[in-house]
């Protein structure tokens, strides 16, 4: 689904997110990473915060408004491919708001 640079950069972020540093840092990014490569398939996707399964509070709060511009990007419900191309594009937005 994700040509070969797309997905090395997300496998890049997801490595990098296992440091706990990073990850506190980059909730939002983290989440959306994981969302992005996620082995969620089919047609009726519904985006909820369980989707992602978290188990801290604050994560779960960051990851709601996560999936709140997903929202606003695909709609409530989504199939998996649209949902998987929109936490890509939140994922590079965010890091060149960072460079």
């Amino acid at each position: 689904m994700f040509d070969k640079n797309t997905l090395n950069f997300l496998k890049n972020i997801e490595a990098r997110c296992r440091n706990e540093a990073f990850y506190r840092n980059y909730k939002d990014i983290c989440i959306a990473t994981k969302i992005a490569l996620s082995n969620i398939k089919g047609s009726g996707v519904k985006l909820r915060t369980t989707l992602v399964r978290l188990a801290d509070p604050s994560d779960k709060i960051v990851a709601s408004k996560v999936l709140n511009f997903l929202k606003r990007e695909v709609g409530s419900i989504t199939d998996s491919e649209r949902l998987k191309l929109a936490a890509a594009r939140y994922v590079y937005k965010k890091v060149l708001a960072l460079i």
